[in-house]
């Protein structure tokens, strides 16, 4: 999250309470990522995560065997959804994100490398996030399937992700 500029700071501190919920409500309003902060902050954040999912998996869905999926749109979904979001659950969109792209691979075989370096990518990006926010234990799993599916597309890819977790995981094995 960035940082508020002091000026704004001091603006909303010269508000009332009402005028403060007003303006919330007007942005509220106006801003569908606005909605969705607000409403990842008053539960269930399943609703929310759901229609981030969905919205990827029409962007990744809309190909045929010599079209790349919408990389672009499915990127600035995840960095929508980070803006709004609690780490763990943007992990959890990002593994549906890598997950995706992989099923992609499998289904039409020779894809561009973008594919595979986007995906190795966000694979850390997780990573990165779980270790910052010490919860390893809740995707450590889901890290090393990926791991193990992508052992399957040719042995740099699947060592390329190895790599990355073990440098992520390095304290914790694999298990087979």
């Amino acid at each position: 999250m960035s940082k508020m500029p002091q000026k704004v700071k001091k603006y909303l501190k010269t508000l009332t309470h009402d005028e403060l919920i007003k303006q919330v409500e007007e942005l509220y309003g106006r801003s569908d990522l606005v909605r969705d902060y607000y409403n990842t902050k008053m539960k269930p954040t399943e609703n929310i995560i759901d229609k981030y999912k969905k919205i990827l998996q029409e962007s990744l869905s809309n190909i045929s065997e010599k079209t790349i999926p919408n990389i672009v749109n499915a990127t600035k979904t995840i960095i929508e959804f980070e803006k709004i979001a609690e780490q763990e659950h943007l992990v959890e969109l990002i593994i549906f994100y890598i997950r995706n792209l992989i099923h992609l691979i499998d289904k039409y075989g020779d894809v561009p490398k973008e594919l595979y370096d986007r995906i190795e990518s966000m694979y850390e990006k997780a990573l990165k996030i779980v270790k910052a926010n010490e919860i390893e234990d809740k995707f450590q799993e889901q890290f090393e399937e990926i791991v193990e599916i992508a052992e399957n597309f040719g042995e740099d890819f699947g060592q390329k992700l190895s790599s990355i977790y073990k440098k992520h995981f390095k304290a914790k094995t694999r298990r087979r």
